[in-house]
């Protein structure tokens, strides 16, 4: 690459560049950096013009070199007329002038739009906004011109300016100005109650509790490092064919549960730069209405997807209001780190008053938020979008950690199925009980499927149902591959906490060795008994078990034990 050197002359960018060899004579080509002897650089335009660099800033607001530069003779640079100065690209830099103490958000064709205050430029350009200021002579003002100022949230966007005018010739193009470069006064919200009018069609009918209307609002910040997940992709891993979490869903529930697709919509651009929704800095929100980031983020998307989507429809009881029953809308932000899942409160504006979200004349006051990467249809994204369902659609509860990869209510970051305690509690499949004085014998139990529930039945013990065992059967598939081991899973639960009555007692605990068959031998002794969360005897004795399969054989003793046997045993089998 010719190396250069550059000065200033009266303004004008010089670069300085060794002797050309003998050339045809120059043709003008619009888009063109020329210089001539005295090697100032110039921009030629398309009707053969000519426009100077005024320093190196304006240069470098538009090319990262020089490489492209051409050098043509003082005769030819002559024959272009000199039309001007290039002004700064859109969006690159704050312009202050050296007298003056007014800063600018450079818009299309040299357009400055005075920055109302220093929040405004916080809000705009970032907390680091006064390092972008460039100092312009004041030589140089008559080559801009002058807008409305800037003075509220959504007036101005720099990133939406600066892909306006990708290069100089479309900066100069008035018909590739973007939209409103003049914008209408900003609209300030005033709480109000909403106008219920009667709906133009009928609402969507209220269906079963296991049908739920599901509305997902794609939204992407545009953060580097963040990339949007394929808009087809997403809706397909969700409400598509078998691997889904719409099938998921349903085969754990035997049928029961079905997740309709009332839209999938976006993804929608954000109206600022990504850092200005991921400060809690009130200085930034308040301009727009909010104290916060997250609350404006998910305000924005709400807002965005209102022309695209009639919420009124979904509003079956005709109160005003959509419940999560009647349509459970979520929120979904490109990650760059791990998915996380959860709910949001939401507001169409926080401060100085609260303003309810009001779409279409129907309130939404919670969300469901959703943030995800690719790949979408493997773990830890496909078990965190199918935990979101479970924990906030259909009210599923968290189960201790303590009980590793073996249900997703503890894992949600792996591909696994419920436990049975997350099953049964919502009426997805219903145990076989199993009572007292009954011996259980070869018990076929179909893999993923079918429970058997013992419960806790002894003299001067808790009332009965208080605590039992669940007996499943735990093979890897499609949905459950995350599964460290196979075989019979016995948990006991006591209350509402589900605990994993691990093979392996010992810590620290093996998960690749906690379920019950055959295999695991040398674990097993004979006639094993089971205890209680209090370590109390059972009286449940394991006398045999076969191969870990897809149907699997065991047998259980389920003994009456006397009072002079409720003694704790000194070596408790499950881990507490």
């Amino acid at each position: 690459m010719t190396r250069l050197k550059f000065f200033f002359i009266a303004g004008i960018l010089i670069a300085g560049l060794a002797a050309a060899p003998l050339r045809a004579a120059y043709s003008p080509v619009a888009g063109d950096l020329v210089k001539g002897s005295l090697s100032a650089v110039y921009y030629v335009t398309a009707d053969g013009k000519r426009l100077a660099f005024p320093n190196e800033t304006a240069y470098f607001s538009w090319y990262a070199d020089f490489n492209g530069v051409k050098t043509i003779t003082d005769d030819e640079l002559a024959a272009l007329p000199l039309a001007g100065l290039v002004t700064i690209r859109p969006g690159t830099k704050i312009v202050k002038f050296a007298t003056g103490a007014k800063t600018y958000a450079v818009a299309h064709n040299g357009l400055l739009r005075a920055l109302a205050n220093e929040d405004i430029a916080k809000m705009i350009f970032g907390a680091d906004w006064s390092k972008k200021v460039a100092v312009v002579p004041d030589a140089f003002l008559a080559s801009y011109k002058f807008g409305v100022d800037i003075g509220a949230a959504g007036q101005y966007w720099w990133a939406h300016e600066k892909d306006a005018s990708p290069n100089i010739a479309a900066d100069l193009d008035p018909l590739k100005a973007p939209d409103a470069t003049v914008p209408a006064a900003p609209i300030v919200p005033v709480a109000v109650a909403p106008v219920v009018t009667p709906p133009t069609v009928a609402p969507v009918a209220a269906a079963d509790p296991n049908t739920k209307n599901i509305l997902f609002v794609l939204w992407d910040p545009k953060r580097p490092t963040a990339a949007a997940p394929d808009k087809a992709v997403f809706e397909r891993t969700v409400f598509g064919a078998a691997p889904s979490v719409a099938d998921y869903l349903r085969v754990e529930s035997n049928g029961k549960v079905h997740l309709a697709n009332a839209g999938v919509l976006g993804w929608y651009s954000a109206d600022y730069p990504s850092d200005h929704y991921w400060t809690d800095d009130a200085v930034y929100h308040k301009i727009d209405g909010f104290k916060t980031g997250a609350a404006e983020r998910y305000a924005e998307a709400l807002k965005k997807s209102e022309p695209d989507f009639d919420y009124k429809k979904y509003d079956a009881n005709n109160d005003g209001a959509l419940s999560a029953d009647e349509l459970s809308v979520v929120v979904v932000i490109p990650q760059y780190g791990d998915p996380v899942d959860g709910t949001a409160a939401v507001d169409s504006a926080e401060t100085p008053t609260v303003v309810p979200m009001t779409l279409d004349g129907v309130t939404v006051t919670t969300i469901g938020t959703l943030y995800v990467s690719t790949p979408l249809a493997s773990a830890p994204q496909f078990g965190t979008i199918t935990h979101y369902f479970m924990k906030y659609v259909f009210g599923a509860s968290d189960v201790s950690t303590n009980n590793g990869a073996f249900s997703l209510m503890s894992d949600p970051m792996s591909d696994l199925f419920l436990d049975p305690y997350t099953r049964i509690s919502l009426g997805w499949v219903t145990p076989k009980k199993v009572t007292k004085v009954q011996e259980i014998s070869s018990q076929d139990i179909a893999a993923n499927g079918s429970v058997i529930r013992i419960d806790r039945d002894q003299p001067s013990g808790p009332p009965i149902g208080s605590e039992y065992f669940l007996i499943e059967n735990r093979q890897r598939d499609i949905y459950d591959n995350a599964l460290p081991d196979t075989g019979i899973a016995i948990w006991d639960v006591s209350g509402s906490s589900p605990s994993l009555v691990r093979l392996n007692t010992a810590a620290p605990y093996n998960d690749a060795q906690a379920l019950w068959h055959l295999q695991n031998d040398s674990l097993l002794s004979t006639a094993r008994e089971l205890t209680w969360s209090d370590s109390v005897r059972s009286g449940v004795r394991l006398l045999g078990i076969g191969a870990s399969g897809p149907v699997m054989s065991i047998t259980l003793e389920n003994r009456v034990l006397t009072v002079q046997d409720l003694v704790p045993l000194p070596s408790p089998i499950q881990d507490k």
